[in-house]
C-alpha cells in the first residue's frame, strides 16, 4: 500500500519539530528565571513578563494538537514578550519564534484549501 504525506502534513510536522526546539531554548529561559519569584519579590510588571514567557511556551505545547489555539497564543504572547525583554534583538527573536505558529497557520490552510478542491480522481 502506497501512501502519499500531504503538503499540509509535511508542514504541521515541519511545525511540530522547530515548536519542540523553541520550547527547549525558551524552556530552559523560563527554568532559569523562576528563580526571581523568590523573596525579595520582583516588581509586578517582572511577574508579567513571566507570565507572557509562560503563555508562549503554552501556545508552543497547544499547537501539537490545537494548531489555530497553539499559533493565536504564540504570536499574541511573543510579540509583547519580546517587545518588553530583548531589546535590541526583539523582532529576530519574535521572528525565529513564531515560526512553528507560522507552519501551523499554513498547515491549516492548506487543509481547508484540500478539503475545497475539486477531486482529480476519474469514474470507471
Amino acid at each position: 500500500m502506497s501512501r502519499s504525506l500531504a503538503p499540509a502534513c509535511i508542514v504541521r510536522w515541519l511545525a511540530r519539530i522547530s515548536s519542540v526546539a523553541m520550547m527547549g531554548l525558551w524552556g530552559g529561559f523560563f527554568i532559569a528565571h523562576l528563580s526571581w519569584l523568590r523573596p525579595p519579590f520582583p516588581p509586578p510588571w517582572v511577574i508579567g513578563v513571566l507570565a507572557l514567557h509562560a503563555m508562549l511556551l503554552a501556545g508552543l505545547a497547544i499547537g501539537w494538537r490545537f494548531e489555530g489555539w497553539g499559533a493565536a497564543l504564540v504570536i499574541g504572547a511573543a510579540i509583547p514578550f519580546f517587545a518588553l525583554s530583548a531589546g535590541p534583538n526583539a523582532v529576530p527573536f519574535t521572528a525565529a519564534t513564531c515560526i512553528p505558529a507560522i507552519l501551523w497557520l499554513a498547515s491549516i490552510w492548506l487543509d481547508r484549501r484540500s478539503a475545497t478542491a475539486p477531486s482529480t480522481a476519474t469514474a470507471r
